[in-house]
């Protein structure tokens, strides 16, 4: 889990791929047909950004920056991003630590 203090600027990415039909073919970005969003919870259970638009930066590549207030709760935050609906699993990037300056 990552820590970021208060004020501090995240960048969130999401790569999105379909199973090659090839069972030994690597699997190949791709874009949902909705886009991709992004939900970030704070440490006290508030929605800050809800179901926010990510930016396409390529083929199956998403972005999203986000400024952490100066006064940001501490704590750990949640982080979920759908594409057409369903939850993208990005462990990584689940949960993060807010802490104070």
């Amino acid at each position: 889990m990552a820590d970021y203090k208060q004020g501090a600027t995240i960048a969130f990415k999401a790569t999105i791929q379909a199973a090659s039909p090839d069972p030994f073919g690597e699997d190949v970005n791709t874009d949902p047909d909705n886009g991709v969003k992004i939900t970030i919870t704070d440490s006290e259970g508030t929605a800050l950004v809800t179901s926010a638009s990510m930016t396409k930066s390529a083929t199956g590549l998403y972005y999203y920056i986000y400024q952490l207030a100066t006064d940001a709760p501490v704590g750990i935050w949640e982080v979920q991003m759908l594409a057409d609906g369903t939850t993208y699993d990005n462990p990584e990037c689940e949960y993060f630590r807010v802490v104070s300056c």
